[in-house]
């Protein structure tokens, strides 16, 4: 049976499910595939290109929030959905650090986090700055918490104390209030 693009991306996910990221490469890849090296580059053209291809698949599971909820709450929804989808993939938040963190304004999360700010009555540039703020703060928190866990698992750090959870939804209000008042039209 020939070897689809499908089946790399299938099988480059499996890989980072089962060992991390870290033990993703083309040779291992086209091992599990049972090809040559050379084949996986018929589907895709290099690994920044494959974890990209994955960041996006990741990206795009997350949920578009209710357009019924005030904006803010659409950005606090979104980024506590986003958090969910990176925590349920090891390595989640590596992943698309390492393959969108330089395009996540080309994402479609990207572009909706966008529109919801402008759709407050914000220009170009304070939804520009929104979305990288409310991104970036998600998924390096995610990958905060994700390395930390690791280092648990593996002995080489004690657990930390307090609740992850809570600690999460305090810091998003706090970078979403500051979204929301960078948003407002100034007073000259």
């Amino acid at each position: 049976m020939p070897l689809t693009r499908r089946d790399v991306l299938d099988t480059a996910r499996r890989l980072v499910a089962d060992y991390g990221l870290g033990d993703l490469t083309m040779r291992r890849l086209a091992f599990e595939l049972g090809v040559k090296p050379g084949a996986i580059y018929w589907h895709v053209p290099s690994k920044q290109a494959l974890l990209a291809e994955l960041a996006d698949e990741l990206l795009d599971s997350v949920p578009e929030p209710s357009p019924r909820k005030r904006w803010d709450r659409q950005l606090l929804q979104l980024g506590t959905d986003l958090r969910a989808a990176l925590r349920s993939h090891t390595d989640a938040a590596e992943l698309v650090a390492a393959g969108r963190a330089t395009s996540l304004a080309s994402s479609q999360l990207g572009k909706s986090v966008m529109a919801i700010v402008q759709r407050s009555g914000a220009g170009e540039r304070q939804a520009s700055a929104a979305r990288d703020a409310l991104l970036h703060f998600v998924i390096g928190f995610t990958f905060d918490e994700q390395s930390h866990e690791s280092l648990v698992r593996h002995g080489a750090s004690p657990a930390r104390l307090g609740d992850s959870d809570r600690t999460f939804d305090d810091a998003l209000a706090v970078v979403v209030r500051g979204i929301v008042a960078s948003a407002r039209p100034s007073a000259s």
